[in-house]
């Protein structure tokens, strides 16, 4: 994110970016590399929970998604 050099009107984009490195972790933690069965059930709902905040950064374009409060 650095090397391309987002400029502040799309702090939204490096949050998706950001979102999207910690999905993917988060998502293999889940399917496989999770030691226990409650593990990668805790890692799989961690998993949706941020694919729904980027979704909600990408709709509203706020880099705070669904944690901004409302007006």
């Amino acid at each position: 994110m650095t090397i391309v050099g987002f400029d502040a009107n799309a702090a939204w984009l490096s949050a998706k970016i950001a979102g999207l490195i910690d999905y993917t972790v988060l998502g293999t933690f889940a399917l496989k590399r999770g030691r226990t069965r409650g593990a990668r059930a805790v890692y799989g709902v961690l998993a949706i929970v941020v694919f729904a905040f980027i979704a909600s950064v990408a709709r509203t374009h706020d880099p705070a998604g669904f944690l901004h409060a409302a007006p």
